[in-house]
């Protein structure tokens, strides 16, 4: 196979993934409001379980962003209980599409990394994803974004808590300590700054607000709350020597 058939190869893959992946998107949340209205409407609690797992906001989330995920992005992750998730379960096609420092805990790397790509990236849209903890640590270089002018968009999950480290500490220690701290408002700390900020309030409105986000020029910052109540779950299968 000769090097542009393999490139069209990986091309027309990358694309059926995405088409795949945005399709799920558009239809999931159809498919949670018509399950929750048969439930209201017959009574029938089956309907109300389908509408709850399809409820997921954190599987939604990478499911949604599958499809934003287009061959044009770059995608910057922090580190955190969100990082697992999408290490998990999305996917790339393209060489150094996504930047990722698996295991080294390097909390607010993203937001810097993602003002960094739209200096090298300047034609491709550039997307960034922390956690509200990890956002923290570096969050004051959103100053930085809007004085470059980076047309780059920052996406907040928010649970209030460093939800990695609890879910470690339970494993440990049995209980949590130290990992809670007050709300995080993307919308005002934008603002302080200079900056654009909006909130995803409801699984039909991921695609919208991104893509409103992109198509609006400088940093934007999107906040969204994140479902980490089945977070217990990815460690079970990591060996307890990983577990410090």
């Amino acid at each position: 196979m000769d090097n542009f058939i393999a490139a069209r190869s990986q091309m027309g893959m990358s694309l059926a993934f995405h088409i795949i992946y945005a399709t799920i998107g558009v239809s999931l949340p159809l498919m949670m409001t018509i399950a929750e209205w048969r439930w209201r409407s017959t009574g029938d609690p089956a309907y109300l379980i389908l509408a709850k797992r399809w409820a997921k906001g954190t599987t939604i989330l990478v499911t949604e962003l599958q499809g934003i995920l287009t061959p044009d992005t770059t995608l910057c992750l922090d580190m955190g209980s969100f990082h697992l998730w999408m290490a998990r379960h999305l996917y790339s096609f393209r060489a150094r599409q996504i930047l990722i420092s698996n295991g080294q805990q390097t909390l607010g790397v993203a937001l810097p990394w993602a003002i960094a790509a739209t200096l090298v990236r300047p034609a491709e849209k550039v997307l960034s994803i922390s956690g509200d903890g990890g956002f923290l640590f570096s969050g004051m270089e959103i100053e930085t974004a809007v004085r470059l002018q980076s047309n780059l968009v920052h996406m907040i999950w928010l649970d209030g808590t460093y939800d990695m480290v609890a879910v470690q500490e339970e494993q440990k220690y049995g209980r949590p300590s130290g990992t809670k701290f007050g709300p995080v408002d993307p919308i005002k700390y934008a603002e302080a700054f200079g900056a654009q900020g909006c909130m995803i309030q409801s699984p039909d409105q991921i695609t919208s607000v991104l893509k409103q986000a992109f198509d609006t020029s400088g940093p934007v910052l999107v906040g969204v709350h994140g479902d980490y109540r089945d977070n217990h779950k990815l460690f079970q299968e990591v060996s307890d020597q990983s577990v410090h």
